[in-house]
């Protein structure tokens, strides 16, 4: 990968992302707000914290939509122990 430029969505606005491969060093543009420049190691700890990130989000959406599930149903301690 040399160079990959997309948009990226958040509560302010869009982003355009520019992601380039300059030797041992990244380069992350955030359109001309903001540039990350990272070595490998930090490159790749980067994306495990957004992974982990990704993952947790998908997991509170799924506790969520089970909460809310007309299949769940309450039993009493009395109905339990009956």
């Amino acid at each position: 990968m040399s160079e990959v430029n997309f948009s990226l969505k958040h509560d302010g606005g869009t982003h355009r992302v520019e992601i380039e491969n300059q030797g041992d060093t990244c380069v992350i543009r955030f359109g001309a707000s903001f540039t990350l420049r990272l070595d490998e190691d930090n490159l790749n700890m980067l994306r495990e914290h957004i992974h982990s990130a990704a993952v947790d989000m998908a997991h509170q959406r799924s506790r969520k939509a089970c909460a809310s599930k007309s299949w769940a149903w309450e039993v009493s301690d009395e109905e339990v122990n009956s």
